[in-house]
């Protein structure tokens, strides 16, 4: 019989605790600070150029370069969550998000600024395999879908405050572009805090992986012809 560990309690359950909206507000949270991150250079490209007199070649790496680790971090990454557990792993992921934003503010030149957002191609993807984990533990029938719908509006929202902020509210408060660090990280260094203080895991975690092993899901999952399908739409979306 699996443990039951620290962070775990046997009357959490779906059916049975209102714990479960405190676990989709903390997951909202985490989603939020993931689109405030991604979206804090792009309004400030301009000066962030002219600062560390880079060209706009290099800026364009820059602004892509985390989505192109995220495509090799994603599912290692996916596996150690499994392996850990949601509290533990995307506490690492909003944790990396926190130090990618914070040292973006500190970059003297291109490569420094490079180094600083690859930093969420790593963070990145724990929150947005966990997030999904979280609503599949925690929620059941009917709620698994108001529960989704409501935790993908975080990212939204929070790349829109940093596209009508940053530039507005930011860089005239702080005098730079740099005071997206602090302003920013303020934000992701308090949900931080809140999910190592709040966020619990469920029993149902030490079940995962007990009888089907990681190559045989993946088999099965990219032979059925529905989820092929939803690769390549997802792929054509973006």
């Amino acid at each position: 019989t699996p443990k039951v560990g620290p962070h775990q309690h046997p009357c959490l359950t779906p059916k049975t605790s209102r714990y479960r909206w405190v676990m989709l507000g903390l997951v909202w949270l985490l989603y939020f600070s993931f689109g405030l991150t991604i979206t804090t250079i792009a309004p400030l490209v301009i000066p962030i150029v002219e600062d560390l007199n880079m060209t706009y070649g290099q800026m364009g790496f820059v602004l892509g370069t985390w989505q192109l680790i995220y495509i090799f971090t994603a599912y290692p990454l996916g596996y150690l969550v499994d392996r850990f557990g949601v509290r533990k792993s995307l506490g690492v992921g909003i944790f990396l998000i926190l130090i990618s934003l914070v040292l973006r503010g500190w970059a003297d030149n291109f490569l420094e600024l490079l180094i600083t957002v690859s930093i969420f191609g790593f963070g990145g993807p724990i929150i947005s395999i966990g997030a999904p984990k979280v609503v599949s533990l925690w929620f059941i029938g009917n709620e698994r879908g108001l529960a989704s719908g409501i935790y993908s509006t975080g990212p939204v929202l929070g790349a829109a405050v940093a596209l009508a902020t940053s530039a507005s509210v930011v860089v005239p408060l702080t005098g730079s572009w740099r005071g997206i660090s602090p302003v920013y990280g303020s934000v992701v260094f308090l949900t931080c805090v809140m999910w190592c203080a709040f966020a619990k895991s469920d029993h149902k975690e030490s079940y995962i992986g007990i009888t089907t092993s990681r190559s045989s899901i993946l088999r099965t999952l990219i032979t059925t012809k529905n989820v092929q399908l939803i690769l390549m739409l997802a792929v054509a979306a973006f």
